[in-house]
Formats: C-alpha cells, structure tokens, sequence
C-alpha cells in the first residue's frame, strides 16, 4: 500500500477515537474558560500535536480492531453477521491463504496489488469505525449524564444513533472484505495461470 494511504488510514482512524476520548475527557475534567487559551498563538502547535496523537492512535485502535474482528469471527455472533452481512465470506475456499496471495500478487502485479489494498483499507477503517463507534456511543452518554443532559429523547436518540452507524459499519466491513477476498483469489489466479504460461513457453 502506497506510504500516503496508509497514512491517510490511520489518521482518520485516529481522529476518530480523539473525538470520543475529547468527549470522555471533557466529562471527566473542567472546561477551561476559551479566554484562558491562547488558541491563536498555538494553532499550529496544537495542529502538530493532535495530527500526532491522532496517528499514534490509529495504530493502536487499527490493531485493536483487527484483532478483535479476528475474534469476533471465531464466535456465533460473528459467525451469524458474516453469513447475512458478508455474504458468508469466511467459508469461502480460497486457491491458497490470504498471505501467500497477498505476497504473490504483489510481487507480480502492482496494478492489481494497489487496487486491493485500497478494498483492503477501505474494510479496515470500517472496522475500527464499529470499535470507536462502540466506544463512543457510552462516551456521549456520560457527558450528557454529567452536564444534566441526559433527557429520554437524547439517551434514546444517542443510542438508535449509535447502533444504526454501527451496524452500517459492520455490514460495511463484512460486505468490503467479502469483495476482497474475491478479488484477491481472482488476482492470485491470474498471475499464477500467467506465470504458468510463461514458464511453458
């Protein structure tokens, strides 16, 4: 994957688990008065600094989420939502394992490569978007508890909120990584039948 998409990846991710753990810090400390802070003169600073946590963040939430939709899948749960969301993907019966043709494409075919680990982004983002979502859906509803917020129209609102977007984002996840196991065992087919008639020649 090209060093800017990566990026791009772990930064959304990142920005994405800063804007619940904003909301869970500012339920947990004070506000300070915006006159107490120079914003102006330490934009750029403060730039810096978020665009630099949210990255180190998106590392650890991407993990996070990768190896917690690995386990999810071993579960009934998981394997209930992969059938009907993912269009039962993780039974399907691939030319080799997902690493050996991930490598192998890669090495023969940049074109194809590029174009799969832009599915296989697409589909990791997803992923940590169901695990921040899920954190930030208690987030929102203590700061609203803490600030005298809290109504049955916002709770309930906050709630049909978040478990729409996070079920969008599963079925997102599910769907793309379906679409990339395809695509990669058709890719990986490719360049093997061209290698293959290559070396007959």
């Amino acid at each position: 994957m090209p060093t800017t998409a990566l990026f791009v990846e772990i930064l959304i991710v990142g920005l994405e688990a800063g804007a619940w753990m904003l909301l869970l810090l500012l339920t947990l400390v004070e506000r300070p008065s915006s006159e107490a802070l120079p914003v102006k003169e330490w934009a750029a600073l403060v730039t810096a600094l978020t665009l630099a946590a949210a990255y180190v963040l998106g590392i650890l939430i991407d993990r996070a989420a990768d190896s917690l939709y690995q386990w999810f899948g071993t579960t009934r749960a998981g394997a209930v939502t992969n059938r009907y969301f993912g269009e039962d993907s993780r039974r399907y019966t691939t030319p080799s394992d997902i690493a050996t043709m991930r490598l192998t494409v890669m090495k023969e075919s940049d074109g194809m490569a590029r174009f799969l680990d832009y599915q296989r982004s697409r589909a990791r983002i997803a992923r940590a978007t169901v695990l921040n979502l899920l954190a930030a859906v208690p987030a929102c509803l203590l700061y609203l508890g803490v600030n005298d917020k809290a109504t049955r129209s916002t709770v309930l609102a906050t709630l049909i909120a978040g478990g729409v977007l996070t079920a969008l984002s599963l079925f997102a996840a599910e769907r793309i990584h379906s679409a990339y196991i395809r695509r990669l065992s058709d890719a990986y087919r490719i360049v093997v039948q061209s290698g293959a008639a290559t070396h007959g020649r």
